[in-house]
């Protein structure tokens, strides 16, 4: 429990640290709207952080977190929001509706923490049409440890 607290505040001081924006975030909001994505898959999404950078208008947006704590949290701060879903499974056990919905699939910081065969498993799941966009940190052998 102390874990989920302290998560988004130590999040937050890194970026302040390290002089991090949210370009990526704009960035990514820019191309759901270029792209004229229907509907955001955000896993490993958490608390559904991104969604005040999204414009959702006419979009749905789902939230998967295996973190209850997360899940529960990303509820409650858009429980006005017809569009957003917040549910809570790992990405072994999301099943996606077969749509012709065009549809994009982000992993913010999650490749990481899944083995190949789970990201190959999910991987086979997407149709031909989906897109998936994936940021993840990774430490160089060169790079300051901060």
């Amino acid at each position: 429990m102390i874990y989920n607290f302290f998560y988004r505040k130590i999040q937050n001081l890194i970026a302040l640290m390290i002089g991090r924006n949210n370009d990526f975030n704009k960035d990514l909001n820019n191309l759901i709207q270029e792209k004229n994505y229907q509907e955001i898959h955000d896993i490993g999404g958490s608390d559904g952080f991104i969604v005040k950078y999204l414009n959702l208008k006419k979009k749905k947006y789902f939230c998967y977190d295996p973190n209850i704590y997360y899940i529960n949290l990303g509820k409650r701060k858009n429980k006005k929001k017809k569009n957003i879903f917040f549910i809570n499974k790992s990405i072994d056990s999301i099943h996606l509706k077969n749509t012709q919905k065009k549809r994009i699939f982000i992993f913010k910081g999650v490749f990481h923490h899944l083995n190949d065969s789970q990201i190959k498993n999910f991987i086979k799941k997407l149709k031909r049409n989906d897109a998936v966009i994936s940021i993840d940190p990774f430490y160089h052998n060169n790079q300051n440890i901060f």
